[in-house]
Protein backbone atom coordinates (compact mmCIF):
# COMPACT_ATOMS: atom_id res chain seq x y z
CA UNK A 1 0.00 0.00 0.00
CA UNK A 2 1.39 3.37 -0.97
CA UNK A 3 0.64 5.52 2.07
CA UNK A 4 1.53 8.73 0.28
CA UNK A 5 -1.34 8.26 -2.18
CA UNK A 6 -3.92 6.81 0.22
CA UNK A 7 -7.30 8.52 0.29
CA UNK A 8 -7.27 11.09 3.10
CA UNK A 9 -9.72 10.92 5.97
CA UNK A 10 -12.20 13.73 5.53
CA UNK A 11 -13.93 15.75 8.18
CA UNK A 12 -16.97 17.82 7.44
CA UNK A 13 -20.60 18.00 8.32
CA UNK A 14 -22.35 15.06 9.89
CA UNK A 15 -25.98 14.10 9.59
CA UNK A 16 -28.25 17.09 9.89
CA UNK A 17 -25.45 19.46 8.85
CA UNK A 18 -23.83 19.52 12.31
CA UNK A 19 -20.20 18.73 12.98
CA UNK A 20 -19.18 15.14 12.37
CA UNK A 21 -17.76 13.15 15.25
CA UNK A 22 -14.22 12.02 14.52
CA UNK A 23 -13.56 8.43 13.54
CA UNK A 24 -12.16 6.77 16.67
CA UNK A 25 -9.33 4.23 16.42
CA UNK A 26 -8.48 2.35 19.63
CA UNK A 27 -5.28 0.37 20.05
CA UNK A 28 -5.90 -2.60 22.28
CA UNK A 29 -3.80 -5.44 23.62
CA UNK A 30 -1.96 -6.72 26.67
CA UNK A 31 0.28 -4.38 28.62
CA UNK A 32 3.81 -3.80 27.34
CA UNK A 33 3.02 -4.88 23.78
CA UNK A 34 3.88 -1.58 22.11
CA UNK A 35 0.54 0.23 21.94
CA UNK A 36 2.05 3.53 23.08
CA UNK A 37 4.96 3.23 20.66
CA UNK A 38 2.59 2.40 17.80
CA UNK A 39 0.25 5.27 18.69
CA UNK A 40 3.14 7.74 18.83
CA UNK A 41 4.49 6.48 15.49
CA UNK A 42 1.09 6.64 13.76
CA UNK A 43 0.42 10.10 15.18
CA UNK A 44 3.77 11.38 13.94
CA UNK A 45 3.54 9.69 10.53
CA UNK A 46 0.04 10.93 9.74
CA UNK A 47 0.09 14.20 11.73
CA UNK A 48 -2.71 13.00 14.02
CA UNK A 49 -3.51 14.01 17.57
CA UNK A 50 -3.59 11.03 19.92
CA UNK A 51 -4.69 10.26 23.45
CA UNK A 52 -1.99 8.66 25.60
CA UNK A 53 -2.79 5.97 28.15
CA UNK A 54 -4.34 7.68 31.18
CA UNK A 55 -3.40 4.87 33.59
CA UNK A 56 0.30 5.32 32.86
CA UNK A 57 0.14 9.08 33.34
CA UNK A 58 -1.86 8.64 36.54
CA UNK A 59 0.55 6.00 37.94
CA UNK A 60 3.53 8.26 37.26
CA UNK A 61 1.79 11.13 39.03
CA UNK A 62 0.77 9.22 42.18
CA UNK A 63 4.06 7.24 42.31
CA UNK A 64 2.65 4.14 43.99
CA UNK A 65 1.12 0.82 43.04
CA UNK A 66 -2.39 1.24 41.68
CA UNK A 67 -5.44 -0.26 43.38
CA UNK A 68 -9.07 -0.82 42.40
CA UNK A 69 -9.86 2.58 43.95
CA UNK A 70 -7.78 4.20 41.21
CA UNK A 71 -9.98 2.95 38.35
CA UNK A 72 -12.50 5.80 38.60
CA UNK A 73 -9.94 8.65 38.61
CA UNK A 74 -8.11 6.95 35.73
CA UNK A 75 -11.37 6.67 33.78
CA UNK A 76 -12.14 10.34 34.42
CA UNK A 77 -8.66 11.32 33.24
CA UNK A 78 -9.04 9.18 30.12
CA UNK A 79 -12.34 10.88 29.27
CA UNK A 80 -10.84 14.33 29.91
CA UNK A 81 -7.83 13.61 27.67
CA UNK A 82 -10.02 12.16 24.90
CA UNK A 83 -12.38 15.14 25.02
CA UNK A 84 -9.46 17.58 24.80
CA UNK A 85 -8.22 15.86 21.64
CA UNK A 86 -11.76 15.54 20.24
CA UNK A 87 -12.25 19.30 20.75
CA UNK A 88 -9.37 19.95 18.35
CA UNK A 89 -11.85 19.01 15.63
CA UNK A 90 -9.79 16.59 13.58
CA UNK A 91 -11.34 13.79 11.51
CA UNK A 92 -9.65 11.02 13.53
CA UNK A 93 -9.26 10.31 17.24
CA UNK A 94 -6.41 7.88 18.00
CA UNK A 95 -6.58 6.28 21.46
CA UNK A 96 -3.61 4.48 23.01
CA UNK A 97 -6.12 2.38 24.98
CA UNK A 98 -9.73 2.65 26.12
CA UNK A 99 -11.88 2.43 29.24
CA UNK A 100 -12.70 -1.24 28.64
CA UNK A 101 -9.01 -2.14 28.76
CA UNK A 102 -8.56 -0.08 31.92
CA UNK A 103 -11.42 -1.85 33.70
CA UNK A 104 -10.36 -5.32 32.52
CA UNK A 105 -6.78 -4.68 33.66
CA UNK A 106 -8.05 -3.59 37.10
CA UNK A 107 -9.80 -6.94 37.59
Amino acid sequence: MDLDTATPIRGGAGRGGGPREPLTVVLTGAECTGKTSLAAHLAARFALPWVPEAARRYAERVARELTAADVEPIAREHLRLAEAVRAQGGPLLLLDTDLVSTVVYAR
